[in-house]
């Protein structure tokens, strides 16, 4: 996450509205789209339609200045996140794991 646009994602939090510009997001919108963010993971973002976006999906940021504190989220956006966090965790899992490859040397000295 280094450029401005995923800096201005990642300030985002769930309730922002934004507008996502004509052929924008992904799944790219049909139409000029007001959104609600959802879920926001770094510099990407999940609105409440199931449009991702991140730097790689849209030229521009526009937030609209709205807020909400309860909004709708389908059920694709929910998929989404649902996978996102699936991931981490595989990922923290995979950390937490030991390497049992390598041989652990133990102290051959008692303590």
């Amino acid at each position: 996450m280094t450029s401005v646009l995923s800096q201005k994602i990642a300030q985002l939090r769930s309730g922002d509205e934004i507008i996502i510009l004509k052929g924008e997001g992904y799944l790219p919108v049909f139409e000029e789209t007001e959104a609600i963010i959802a879920f926001v993971d770094g510099g990407s973002a999940i609105c409440n339609d199931g449009t991702c976006i991140s730097e790689n999906c849209i030229s521009d940021l526009i937030p609209t200045g709205r807020r909400y504190e309860t909004y709708k989220v389908n059920g694709e956006a929910m998929r989404l996140w649902g996978l996102v966090l699936a991931a981490r965790k595989e990922a923290l899992d995979r950390d937490l794991e030991p390497d049992w490859s390598v041989p652990v040397s133990f102290p051959t000295e008692p303590e």
